[in-house]
């Protein structure tokens, strides 16, 4: 704990070690508003663990998103295996080895459509007979396509949502990083004003507090000379008690805001000490810069087209598939006891010798005789889900005026309120004005005239927090 000397009274009070934290904050800034709200923003945006937070989900949604936006293109591998047999009979040693490549090209064609090519090795090595055929080589490829004859609304759906759908991942990443953003912002804006407003309510209750002590020790001497009841004077004793317990409540609101600001990164910043300039300067900021709204709705409406799209490509799997597959192998090639050595020489008159192939070509094709059969049902499913997802969108977006209205009247009715604060801050300085003349008149008494000094500065301080409220409004949008 540290003490401060408070001037007014001449009086030491006793303040926690994060009151010094208010005090210092314009060296940080510049002076200009605009350039303070800007580099506040830069200054929450660099140190703010949870725009940090925001932004790292952005970061790891973007890079998981990196193969998807390149699926269409081709998908080489290699596959590789090997097998060995040995025999440890000293009488008979045998070894058998044998070594299998295969060069594979995976290819997803928007549609559903996908093609597989393959070409296979397989090497062998006999160490006691040698092999009959060391060296074989074959190729493979198949083709499996949806029969969208059996659903032919599904086709135009499945490839606008297959080739919006990169596009749409990224926006709602984009638009989670711009909604959380904006959300810090005002947080921040608001968390900082509400502990300067705070801050200067506990100085004006403190001064409430020395006054009641003069008011304590008046309504003894009453008291004492009969004129105030036991009950009149437990009542105000109760009610200066009761005053007093909620000077604690604010004191320890405001430790629990100030240790709050860890979340926006500004625990070890120095804040500003004038409330009046924080609200003059974001009043201005919000004038001249408009903060972009609907972006749930926009986040919620891309959400809700990539389910359908989502689930109406998942339902490809329900469509018949039409499969198509061809293999090819040399054949009229050498046997080992042919005239060549292991495997160089067998290899060349391999493919010298492959002047002729085996063609194999398969087509297969199932369909269901089940008239209700899944398969034969996606077509009405992909009329439905379009139906409910236009439905579902009609509805977000009169949900969207419904939060536009309500913004609207939230902003008008904080306008109201503002209007109102004003009016009685005005009232309560010509009130002050009144009081100091009934005062020099000996109309007032000099406690009197304190009290009303000080509805005055409290009057202000309502009116600073209804501008501070509709400044958080506005930088929050709907």
């Amino acid at each position: 704990m540290v003490y401060i000397k408070t001037l007014r009274f001449g009086m030491v009070k006793k303040i926690s070690t994060l009151l010094p934290v208010l005090f210092c904050f314009f060296p940080l800034f510049p002076q200009n508003g605009a350039d303070l709200c800007v580099g506040f923003i830069d200054t929450v945006l660099r140190t703010s663990p949870a725009y940090q937070s925001a932004l790292l989900e952005y970061n790891n949604a973007v890079f998981v998103l990196q193969p998807y936006k390149y699926r269409w293109l081709p998908r080489p591998a290699i596959d590789m295996s090997y097998g060995g047999f040995l025999d440890t009979d000293k009488t008979v040693s045998a070894q058998s080895h044998a070594l299998k490549t295969a060069f594979v090209l995976l290819q997803e064609i928007p549609g559903g459509i996908g093609v597989q090519v393959q070409a296979d090795q397989f090497f062998a090595l006999n160490k006691k007979s040698g092999a009959a055929r060391p060296y074989e080589f074959s190729v493979f490829a198949a083709v499996h396509v949806p029969v969208y004859a059996a659903a032919p609304e599904m086709l135009s759906f499945v490839l606008e949502g297959q080739s919006k759908a990169y596009n749409l991942e990224k926006d709602m990443a984009e638009l989670q990083l711009k909604i959380a953003e904006k959300r810090i912002i005002a947080d921040a804006v608001f968390s900082v004003g509400r502990c300067l407003l705070l801050h200067e309510r506990i100085l004006l209750e403190q001064e409430r507090q020395e006054l009641q002590k003069k008011d304590s020790y008046a309504d003894e001497q009453l008291w004492r000379l009969g004129r105030l009841s036991s009950f009149e004077l437990a009542q105000r004793n109760t009610d200066r008690f009761e005053s007093y317990v909620a000077f604690l409540q604010m004191k320890r609101q405001y430790e629990n805001l100030i240790q709050s600001l860890y979340v926006f990164g500004l625990e070890t910043k120095p804040l500003p000490f004038d409330i009046d300039v924080w609200i003059d300067c974001w009043e201005t900021y919000t004038e001249k810069n408009s903060v972009q709204n609907a972006l749930s709705y926009v986040l919620e409406a891309k959400r809700l087209e990539r389910a359908f799209y989502t689930e109406t490509e998942r339902q490809l799997s329900s469509l018949p598939l039409l499969r198509f597959s061809a293999s090819a192998e040399p054949t009229g090639v050498p046997a080992l006891s042919d005239g060549a050595s292991f495997f160089p020489d067998f290899i060349g008159k391999y493919w010298k010798n492959a002047g002729r192939w085996n063609w194999n070509f398969s087509l297969a094709l199932r369909l269901p005789l089940y008239p209700f059969a899944a398969e034969y049902r996606q077509n009405a499913f992909s009329v439905h889900a379009w139906r409910f997802y236009k439905l579902s969108e009609e509805q977000l977006f009169k949900n969207r005026e419904l939060q536009e209205k309500h913004y609207q009247t939230n902003l008008c009715l904080l306008k109201n309120l503002s209007e109102k604060a004003l009016k009685d801050k005005i009232d309560s300085d010509n009130k002050t004005l009144t009081a100091r003349t009934l005062c020099a008149q000996g109309y007032l008494s000099e406690t009197g005239f304190e009290y009303q000094k000080l509805n005055a500065r409290l009057a202000a301080n309502m009116y600073k927090e209804v501008r501070l409220n509709r400044i958080s409004a506005l930088l929050n949008g709907y």
